[in-house]
C-alpha cells in the first residue's frame, strides 16, 4: 500500500513484487460491473502488478474564508497577488511527495515562471509536518495551504472551522490521483494464503467503502457510497483529466519536470 512514485519508480522496475491480478478471486472483487472501469485495473503496463483502487478529482488548496474569500480565488493567478505574500503554506516543493507532485503538474500547466513566482517571491512557508500546515491553516497563520490533504482538514470542518477546498480554476486543469495508496503483492511473501486473503478484502465493498470514509477518497467501484463525499472529488464522465497515475507520466515525464523545478528554486533562490 504505497504512494505512485513509489510504486512506479521503484518496486515495479525494480521486481520487488509478484503478480498480483493471479491471487483475485472472490465474485465481488473479479465481477468487472462491480468496478467503474469495467474490471479491476491494473496500473502497469502488463496490467498484473499494480492495482489501483481509488480515483479522486484532487483540488488545487485549501482556504481558510475567515481570512480568504472564495471569489479571490478563481484563478490559479490570483496566489500570486502581492497580499497573500507570506500567507501561503505548503511541503518542500523540491523534495519527493506532495509538494513535490504539486510544484510539478504547476510548472507543467503554467510554466517556469509561475513557478518562480509562487515559490520564491511570494515567500510560502515550508515544512513536511502535515499536522502543522493543517493547524496554521485553521488558525489563519497561514491561510492558503497548498498541500493540505482532504482527510486532515474534515473533522475540522465538522467542528465549524470555516475551511474550503479549490477546485475550479479558470486557468489550471484538475488531476485525478490515485491516492492514498497502490495496491502491490510483496514477492517473497512470508505468508501468500494471508496476502491472498487481505488483497480479496481489500478490493471488496466494506473495506473500500471504510477507507473511502476515512480518507475522504473515490474508489473505483460502483456499489461503494460516495454520498458522503464532497461531488467536486469524484471524477466525471466525459472530462479528460491530467491522470498522475500514468506510469509513463511518473517514470518519465513528472521525474524530470521535478529535476527542472528543483534546478529553477535553486537557482532562483541564489
Amino acid at each position: 500500500m504505497s504512494g505512485a512514485s513509489t510504486t512506479i519508480n521503484v518496486l515495479y522496475p525494480e521486481k520487488m513484487i509478484d503478480p498480483l491480478k493471479p491471487l483475485l478471486i472472490l465474485p465481488e472483487v473479479i465481477d468487472g460491473s462491480k468496478w467503474k472501469r469495467g474490471q479491476p485495473y491494473f496500473a502497469d503496463e502488463q496490467q498484473q502488478y499494480v492495482l489501483m483502487l481509488f480515483s479522486r478529482v484532487d483540488g488545487f488548496h485549501f482556504i481558510n474564508t475567515d481570512y480568504v474569500k472564495p471569489e479571490e480565488m478563481r484563478a490559479a493567478k490570483d496566489l500570486l497577488n502581492p497580499k497573500w505574500k507570506g500567507k501561503i503554506a505548503t511541503e518542500d516543493p523540491s523534495s519527493s511527495g506532495s509538494g513535490s507532485n504539486l510544484s510539478v503538474s504547476i510548472y507543467s500547466q503554467l510554466g517556469p515562471d509561475f513557478v518562480k513566482q509562487l515559490y520564491i517571491d511570494q515567500k510560502p512557508a515550508i515544512s513536511r509536518d502535515r499536522r502543522q500546515h493543517t493547524d496554521w491553516l485553521a488558525r489563519g497563520i497561514y491561510p492558503i495551504c497548498l498541500t493540505c490533504r482532504a482527510d486532515d482538514i474534515a473533522p475540522l470542518q465538522k467542528e465549524g472551522f470555516k475551511l474550503l477546498e479549490i477546485f475550479e480554476l479558470s486557468d489550471f486543469q484538475n488531476r485525478v490521483v490515485s491516492a492514498p495508496f497502490l495496491l502491490t503483492l510483496a514477492n517473497r511473501a512470508p505468508h501468500p494464503n494471508a496476502a491472498r486473503v487481505f488483497v480479496n478484502w481489500l478490493a471488496g465493498k466494506e473495506a473500500l467503502e471504510i477507507y473511502s470514509r476515512g480518507y475522504e477518497a473515490a474508489t473505483l467501484r460502483t456499489d461503494v457510497d460516495e454520498s458522503f463525499l464532497d461531488p467536486r472529488t469524484i471524477p466525471r464522465s466525459g472530462i479528460k483529466y491530467p491522470d498522475d497515475t500514468d506510469p509513463e507520466w511518473i517514470g518519465a515525464g513528472r521525474r524530470e519536470t521535478a529535476e527542472k523545478v528543483r534546478e529553477l528554486l535553486k537557482s532562483a533562490s541564489k
